[in-house]
Order: structure tokens, then C-alpha cells, then sequence
């Protein structure tokens, strides 16, 4: 049999194969990686840009009911959706905020984003 350890995040780390051992006791081949973390500058940036383009994604299907607000001044956006894509950009806001605050890459590579759900996917 063979057990491969944990393998840390490519995106995070450049990662290498450790060579195999033979465990005797377990009649085991045992598979290690060694990680060494990427330039954590470089990484925040392509994260606030993920960050950016993922809020952008999330708030252009209802980019619409802007336009149509603005444009016709009678049909206002409901206040759902206005809450919601406050909610989006402030959400995005503090998620570009928590990754210029990492110290570490360990650190960056902890955080998630989770962006609010959109009245349509509440329900």
C-alpha cells in the first residue's frame, strides 16, 4: 500500500514529492511534500484581484435592474437587491481589507470567501 501525506495548496506553496520510504513494521510505502510558501506580496495581489473579479461576477446578472432604475426613474430596484449588493461590496471590501492584513502566507491561505447569497438564492 501506498499513503501519501497531506499535500499543501499549489496555489499557496511550490510544492515538491518527498521520496518515497518503505515502513517495514507496516509493509507501507509512505509519500511525504515539502512546501515551501510562495511570495505572500504577490499572492495578496492576486488574491484582491480574485476578490474584485468575484464580487464583479456576483453583482453583473442584476446589473439590469440598475440600468432600468436609473434609466426610467419609475422602477426602482427593490430593496432586497439593494441590500444585498451593499451587502456584496462591503463584504468584498472587508475580504480585500483581511487579506492586505495577513502577515504570513499560512495566514492568507485561511481565509475563505464567502459572498452573501442573493435574494433569489435565500429563498
Amino acid at each position: 500500500d501506498v499513503v501519501y501525506g497531506p499535500a499543501p495548496s499549489e496555489t499557496y506553496y511550490w510544492v515538491s514529492q518527498d521520496a518515497p520510504y518503505y515502513d517495514a513494521r507496516t509493509n507501507e510505502v509512505y509519500i511525504n511534500f515539502t512546501s515551501t510558501p510562495k511570495d505572500l506580496f504577490t499572492l495578496q495581489n492576486d488574491q484582491v484581484t480574485a476578490t474584485n473579479n468575484a464580487a464583479w461576477n456576483i453583482l453583473q446578472p442584476s446589473d439590469w435592474m440598475v440600468v432600468r432604475a436609473t434609466e426610467t426613474g419609475t422602477d426602482p430596484v427593490p430593496a432586497d437587491w439593494n441590500t444585498w449588493r451593499t451587502n456584496v461590496r462591503a463584504y468584498a471590501n472587508t475580504a480585500r481589507d483581511n487579506i492586505n492584513a495577513c502577515t504570513t502566507v499560512d495566514e492568507l491561505a485561511a481565509l475563505t470567501l464567502d459572498f452573501p447569497k442573493s435574494p433569489s438564492e435565500s429563498v
